[in-house]
């Protein structure tokens, strides 16, 4: 591709693998829509949803870094935002804040994983953690979800697992399917991820670098 079209196709983005911009031209560049993230992060930066912010969208923010989330409630004013975990069941759970903070997981194979491999564990706090299905009943009952973004560095499944696929089918699910491992340099695909959405009735569209772009079957 021309290198000024190149530049032209994802000047826009403010995904870390241009998902964003896949996911806009999937959705036909909707404008208003409404989007779900879990484990935002940052209003900008890797940020899935900056951009559909920018087109008029609106949706759920689920952060549980204190600082991060409070950057969404100061930029984010059309959206939800919430500083808590999701998982299958109301409780508390230890959050693990590592450095890099893109590494902060509720899953404590994961932290152990990257303690080994060299990444240094900053602070580990108990968070709240409710169940996607009782944030969606709550705040999208009855309503369309355009978009979800899922980035909980292992803790993915749990979230997944944690809502009710019969009743809140996103169109687009875009989730990170790789794992980390400094040492060995090497990441792999989870197939327990990519299977769980599959056998729900969504198809894979892409992979995107860490994530995977998977449509509601329905929707096509």
């Amino acid at each position: 591709m021309h290198a000024r079209l190149w530049k032209q196709l994802f000047r826009k983005s403010f995904s870390q693998s241009w998902e964003d911009t896949i996911i806009d031209k999937l959705l036909a560049n909707k404008k208003n829509g409404f989007y779900v993230d879990i484990g935002a992060y940052d209003p900008h930066r890797f940020s899935n949803t900056k951009k559909f912010y920018m087109q008029g969208w609106n949706g759920i923010n689920i952060e549980p870094d204190v600082i991060n989330f409070e950057k969404f409630v100061k930029e984010r004013k059309r959206d939800i935002n919430l500083n808590i975990g999701i998982g299958q069941k109301p409780q508390n759970i230890v959050f693990y804040k590592f450095i890099p903070d893109t590494l902060s997981t509720f899953s404590e194979n994961e932290a152990k994983k990257y303690k080994k491999s060299g990444y240094k564990l900053i602070g580990a706090k108990k968070v709240p953690v409710k169940s996607l299905d009782s944030i969606l009943s709550k705040y999208r009952k009855n309503k369309n979800i355009d978009f979800m973004s899922i980035d909980t560095e292992g803790y993915d499944l749990e979230v997944l697992k944690s809502n009710n696929w019969q009743k809140f089918r996103p169109k687009v699910v875009c989730i990170e399917t790789y794992s980390h491992n400094k040492k060995e340099g090497k990441r792999k695909r989870n197939s327990e991820v990519m299977n769980f959405l599959e056998n729900n009735g969504y198809k894979l569209y892409a992979h995107t670098g860490p994530n995977s772009i998977f449509v509601n079957k329905g929707y096509e």
